[in-house]
């Protein structure tokens, strides 16, 4: 089978907001393709969802000539039929460009975040696979927030809720920087400072609303000691 490298440049529906699952009807994405025609993928049927494949390759190739292990699914993927999920699975030519987005304090840095119309952020990257159980390609699914856990009715993610009883593990795993009596106030008060911010994080960033996925998380001096510039969203046990 021949096999040309192509270059395909597909358009895609996006969500009207980012992380929401209604399709805007007046925008869309744009990526592009580049890479070979027909992509050898093997697959578990025993293993649904992106979980199940077992090998990518390129037909024609050395790669591709491994003999499939018993009991696996050996599906060809034609990047033209299927551009988007050959995308996700072997890759999209063009990184995310990241935007400065003005909001919150005037004394705290802006958030940077990625295109949010770039591939990889409108699409849950694990809803591209091949179903055994059907014989066909999935439907992709927007990126969307984790559901199955839910704090004050909110998911975790990117609610309030979230956010202020994340707040709360953070000042009390910093409670005995500032317990000691006989601490140098060189020493406390970037503490007592670090934990201001804290406190004061709901009331700082009121005005993201709902998109607190925005909020810059202020750096404890342990962190400010060994350099690091950026704060980072706390890690909430949720991956897309």
């Amino acid at each position: 089978m021949s096999n040309p490298q192509i270059t395909k440049t597909v358009l895609f529906s996006v969500p009207t907001e980012w992380m929401g699952d209604t399709m805007d009807p007046d925008e869309a994405g744009i990526a592009t393709y580049v890479g070979p025609r027909y992509i050898q993928t093997i697959w578990d049927p025993a293993t649904p969802g992106m979980d199940g494949n077992e090998r990518i390759a390129e037909v024609g190739t050395i790669d591709a000539q491994i003999p499939t292990p018993p009991g696996m699914v050996e599906v060809t993927l034609d990047a033209e039929q299927y551009p988007l999920h050959a995308l996700c699975l072997w890759g999209w030519r063009d990184p995310a460009e990241q935007y400065e987005v003005e909001c919150g304090p005037d004394n705290e840095p802006n958030p940077t975040i990625c295109d949010p119309y770039h591939f990889s952020e409108v699409f849950d990257l694990r809803s591209f696979y091949y179903d055994t159980s059907t014989s066909t390609w999935s439907t992709p699914l927007f990126s969307h927030d984790d559901p199955s856990e839910v704090v004050e009715d909110e998911t975790v993610c990117f609610g309030w809720g979230w956010v202020r009883e994340t707040r709360n593990r953070m000042l009390a795993a910093c409670d005995s920087r500032v317990a000691a009596v006989d601490m140098p106030d060189s020493v406390r008060q970037p503490w007592l400072d670090y934990r201001a911010k804290l406190r004061n994080l709901p009331s700082d960033w009121a005005g993201v609303g709902t998109a607190t996925h925005l909020i810059v998380w202020p750096l404890d001096p342990d962190q400010l000691g060994m350099g690091i510039t950026t704060g980072e969203r706390p890690n909430n046990g949720i991956t897309n």
